[in-house]
């Protein structure tokens, strides 16, 4: 867990020995639905909104009862207002570790839904507030795995995803061969 955030704190301030594939300044935030330069003209509360829309897409389309209320949980723990004014970074390790399987636990129920916009609202989210691409690496790259064909898998990729677990480290070519485009004003 130390190492774990050791790494999560190197990715916060980038520099030119970081293990992230960018280096991502200040300005710039990385992101699933934009360039990581728009991403950082969106404020969190702004992203959270976008999060929780696509979560209750995700609620709205479950079938039976049981199935929305799982989805609702997840809005209760991981998408309340309470958690915006935490910084995931400056948490216990208790905290994080609920955290994680909180998030881990989400992730791998998003993995049916990668194709939908949703999806990749909700992630946005993550990414931004809880920083899954750095403290939970190995269950979003599981839960986006079965869509490698896809330009959404490569674009969570393109993430400056944590690849330094060795099974993973495979994704790192393909990262420097996708690095994040700036959109041409």
């Amino acid at each position: 867990m130390l190492s774990q955030q050791l790494r999560a704190h190197r990715a916060f301030q980038p520099t030119p020995t970081s293990n992230n594939v960018q280096n991502v300044s200040q300005k710039q935030k990385p992101s699933l639905l934009f360039t990581p330069g728009e991403a950082s003209t969106y404020n969190l509360r702004t992203i959270y909104e976008i999060g929780l829309n696509g979560l209750e897409e995700l609620i709205n389309i479950q079938k039976s009862a049981l199935e929305k209320q799982k989805w609702v949980q997840y809005r209760d723990t991981l998408f309340t207002e309470a958690i915006l004014s935490k910084e995931r970074h400056l948490l216990s390790k208790d905290e994080n570790d609920s955290i994680d399987i909180t998030v881990n636990e989400l992730l791998l129920e998003l993995g049916p839904y990668w194709l939908m916009r949703a999806t990749h609202k909700v992630t946005e989210f993550l990414v931004r507030h809880y920083h899954v691409h750095i403290y939970n690496a190995e269950a979003l790259i599981v839960s986006v795995l079965p869509y490698h064909e896809t330009t959404t898998f490569v674009k969570v990729v393109c993430l400056p995803v944590n690849t330094d677990d060795s099974k993973w480290s495979f994704l790192k070519t393909l990262q420097q061969q996708h690095p994040k485009k700036k959109k041409k004003k």
